[in-house]
């Protein structure tokens, strides 16, 4: 069983140690589930600031944001930071961004992949050759 503790609304877990975090899990899943069952073991990871921690404003600011981003077809935004924060919202979100990407017109697709093209020039002025930005 997998139990996730701490967040932008418990921050204090993190800096728990590890007897703390199992204890805090312990209580939570007794609470929840009423699980009283002491484990066979335990694991502890860490993983500060890991999960996408949405704030008050956040469909506002992702909607001003793609809409500056419609300026320039082919670029679009996904993944956890946008669209949901587990790995199911992520691959849905890939999924519809890869969609819209593939029902732009082909010719619309290379004309605006060939502006992404840059020339890479070392410090010295010399040509590195093409970066491809897709």
């Amino acid at each position: 069983m997998r139990i996730m503790l701490g967040g932008a609304r418990r921050p204090g877990v993190a800096e728990l140690d590890d007897p703390g975090v199992t204890w805090c899990a312990r209580r939570e899943l007794a609470a929840v589930m009423n699980v009283h069952a002491a484990p066979v073991r335990t694991w502890t990871w860490r993983w500060p600031a890991a999960i996408t921690q949405y704030t008050r404003g956040h469909l506002e600011r992702l909607a001003r944001v793609r809409s500056c981003a419609a300026r320039y077809p082919g670029l679009d935004f996904c993944g956890t930071s946008y669209d949901g924060i587990s790995f199911t919202s992520a691959i849905v979100s890939a999924e519809r961004a890869a969609a819209r990407l593939l029902a732009m017109p082909l010719d619309e697709r290379h004309r605006h992949g060939a502006a992404l093209d840059t020339q890479v020039q070392h410090s010295n002025g010399d040509s590195a050759g093409k970066a491809m930005a897709r």
